[in-house]
């Protein structure tokens, strides 16, 4: 029994033994042309757009400019004029855009047959002599203006899983089944791995697990790598790691030469009315009722295990120049009061450690008061009596948790 051998295109094959080989014709037509380029479609050679042709003479034609798409990429051809070959006057030539970039004409080579194609030919059609102008042309093309991907699912009677398309320039890639995911993998030295998914019932991003818990979610499989980098070049980034063995490190990285700052900004933008605080707080402990270990307020203040310690980079201010009620942000600070029958009131129910220290800035002096008056439980010195502080004087008020201890009254 004989074999046909594939060879990956449509051609005509002369057949001299008693082997079984490609079917052929004595005699070509415009079809057979059609035949050759639907098979080079069928490799991603065909025309998007362009090549009007024009016949100047029985021999002559002119090609204009166009468009192919070549083995899946676009391609732009330039124009030319070419001309007939007469050695057969009935046979058939493909006009086509070769792999060098302007069209061309591949010429038959016996009576009554369609011109053959090279590798990477994309044809626009077909001319023939005639010996008459207007010669006889069959374009062998469509325009492709637009065009999308599908993907059908395995043996699903092409259930569609995945489309591309874009619209207005953007590019929308989709799964379109309902909670099945999209999977990135690679082959890793053989291997076939995951590397990404987008879990479709979550809407989250997957790196290196496939059931991300948070909008991003990314795991990391080596101690000393970092899980997360940031950078400018191999030499300066920022990374996140989590390793097994010694734990999490947020890091900055620099060159010895070209050493940089790390900043940490709790910061906030400057339209409408103030709110809130910028502060800055590190916790530990178990994740359902951490421990608060240190806070940076907004004022500048370090305040270490939750205000039994503190320490400030320079002495905090404020001045006050009408009556006030001093708030635990304001612990810490020295306070100049001026202004006539300035009223100073301790907080009510303060931290233990909460302190601040108050002067007279001007000739008026002020007073001090605890709490919100007299019915209010803490006391200054173990009464509820207003404390007068003279001109250019000062005092300092230290909590306990329930009382305030006022040194220089």
């Amino acid at each position: 029994m004989g074999a046909v051998t594939n060879n990956g295109r449509f051609t005509s094959v002369t057949t001299n033994d008693a082997s079984p080989d490609h079917i052929t014709d004595g005699v070509d037509f415009p079809h057979t042309g059609l035949l050759k380029a639907l098979s080079l479609g069928m490799k991603g050679n065909y025309v998007i757009s362009g090549f009007n042709i024009t016949s100047t003479t029985a021999t002559s034609l002119t090609v204009a400019s166009g468009v192919v798409m070549r083995v899946g990429k676009k391609e732009s051809i330039n124009g030319a004029t070419l001309t007939l070959s007469t050695t057969y006057t009935n046979g058939y030539h493909l006009i086509v855009a070769p792999t060098g970039g302007t069209v061309v004409l591949r010429n038959p080579t016996a009576q009554d047959k369609v011109a053959d194609y090279s590798d990477g030919d994309v044809i626009i059609g077909i001319a023939t002599h005639t010996g008459n102008n207007p010669m006889q042309i069959q374009f062998l093309t469509g325009v492709q203006t637009e065009n999308s991907l599908t993907i059908g699912r395995n043996n699903s009677g092409y259930t569609e899983s995945l489309t591309i398309q874009s619209n207005s320039g953007d590019v929308t890639i989709k799964a379109t089944e309902q909670d099945k995911d999209i999977i990135f993998n690679v082959n890793d030295g053989g291997s076939d791995t995951e590397v990404m998914r987008i879990d479709a019932s979550t809407s989250r991003v997957g790196i290196g697990l496939v059931a991300p818990t948070c909008e991003l979610e990314i795991r990391g499989s080596d101690d000393d790598a970092v899980d997360l980098k940031v950078s400018r070049s191999a030499t300066q980034f920022t990374g996140i790691r989590n390793s097994d063995s010694a734990g999490a490190f947020f890091q900055s990285l620099s060159a010895e030469s070209n050493k940089k700052t790390l900043y940490i900004d709790n910061v906030h933008d400057s339209a409408g009315s103030a709110s809130g605080s910028n502060n800055i707080v590190v916790r530990t402990g178990a994740s359902s009722s951490p421990t608060e270990i240190v806070r940076i307020n907004e004022g500048g203040d370090i305040v270490v295990a939750n205000g039994n310690a503190f320490r400030t980079p320079q002495l905090q201010t404020l001045s006050k120049s009408a009556s006030y009620t001093l708030v635990e942000d304001d612990s810490g600070k020295y306070v100049f009061v001026t202004g006539s029958s300035t009223v100073i009131t301790l907080p009510a129910s303060p931290s233990a450690g909460q302190h601040y220290t108050l002067l007279s800035n001007d000739g008026n002096g002020f007073t001090l008061r605890t709490g919100t008056g007299s019915s209010d439980g803490d006391t200054m010195n173990g009464a509820q009596t207003d404390i007068s502080v003279s001109t250019y004087n000062g005092v300092s008020c230290i909590s306990d948790g329930t009382n305030w201890v006022v040194l220089g009254a």
